[in-house]
């Protein structure tokens, strides 16, 4: 099953009080992972590993993260060893988070980050164009390098997707994750619903993470109604308000999204309609083309439509609830499995 969720950013969510609620919103909009960042410590005890430590207990408690999918901590691997020490039941397995889109000019960070992981014997995750993964640079302690060597899970951009490099990256053992980061999200959703629905369906990464669920801090409704946003790109997917986080288009073509890919994961697990599958896939590109390009294929509602007639005339246990499908939707549907 492929793992949907956010590069959180829960540092940058203006209503601190609320940032509970934001975990059960995920859940309802079909996110099943997260990331943790202990630079966002709104639950005081940085130090001490406590701010992280409530955070992952936090989002179990809440039903977002599980022992099944891994978590990527932003800070060093004495951080998360500090953070695990606290755990009173099994967690995820944390990764350390090395140099983010790293290129040859910052190999020093990405060997950095792979030394630092070593010393307590943690895996590497990284997000990163694909090109970068096979680059060569030059350190001084180790001469020539392959970026993609030093990394453990590879979070790849899905612009820049390669289908020779993931074979490549897979039979090295190397994890393969994607990764989207467009501040398109009031704009391009059916974009977005194509890339964690048919594109994350056939591409079959182990997670797919999107930048970022709130991402600046000035990002909110304030409490007399008044909408505040950057100036700049803003790549929110979410509002905070005093009411709790506010949907975008893109938020909500991310739950569809979600959605059409678990019809079609539940016909490939019950090895349903293989010449229908085949096809659907092959009409698929590799790649997620960048806004403005248009989507490749925008009939989203009636595959859908056809993966649960076929689910059900076989009957494939269902995995959705097949409401409120025009976009953008309000993701009305409970937690998929």
């Amino acid at each position: 099953m492929i793992h949907f969720g956010f590069y959180q950013s829960l540092g940058q969510y203006a209503y601190r009080d609320l940032i509970r609620d934001t975990w059960k919103d995920q859940v309802a909009h079909g996110m099943t992972t997260a990331t943790i960042n202990s630079n966002d410590d709104v639950f005081g005890g940085k130090a001490g590993g406590v701010g992280p430590a409530r955070y992952i207990d936090g989002m179990m408690d809440a039903g977002l993260v599980s022992v099944d999918c891994p978590l990527v901590f932003s800070e060093s691997a004495h951080a998360i060893r500090t953070a695990e020490g606290r755990a009173t039941r099994p967690w995820p397995e944390l990764l350390r988070a090395g140099r983010d889109e790293p290129t040859p000019a910052t190999i020093d960070e990405v060997v950095g980050a792979r030394y630092d992981a070593d010393e307590l014997g943690l895996r590497v995750a990284s997000a990163v164009a694909a090109y970068n993964l096979t680059a060569t640079a030059h350190h001084d302690q180790l001469g020539k390098v392959v970026i993609g060597d030093l990394i453990d899970v590879w979070q790849i951009s899905a612009s820049t997707w390669d289908v020779e490099i993931v074979k490549k990256g897979r039979g090295q053992g190397k994890e393969i994750w994607a990764y989207w980061c467009m501040p398109q999200t009031d704009a391009d959703a059916a974009r977005i619903r194509y890339l964690a629905g048919l594109w994350a369906w056939k591409m079959k990464p182990r997670c797919l993470l999107l930048w970022a669920y709130v991402h600046h801090t000035d990002t909110r409704v304030l409490p007399n109604g008044t909408l505040c946003r950057e100036p700049s790109d803003d790549f929110s997917y979410v509002i905070p308000t005093v009411d709790g986080p506010r949907e975008t288009p893109g938020y909500a073509a991310y739950a569809e999204g979600i959605k059409d890919c678990r019809a079609l994961e539940a016909l490939d697990a019950a090895g349903t309609d293989g010449d229908w599958l085949c096809a659907l896939q092959a009409s698929i590109p590799d790649r997620v083309a960048a806004f403005p390009a248009p989507v490749p294929r925008t009939d989203f509602d009636a595959i859908r439509a056809r993966a649960l007639r076929l689910g059900a005339s076989q009957q494939v246990e269902p995995v959705i609830d097949d409401r409120d499908l025009d976009l953008p939707a309000r993701g009305a549907f409970g937690r998929m499995q």
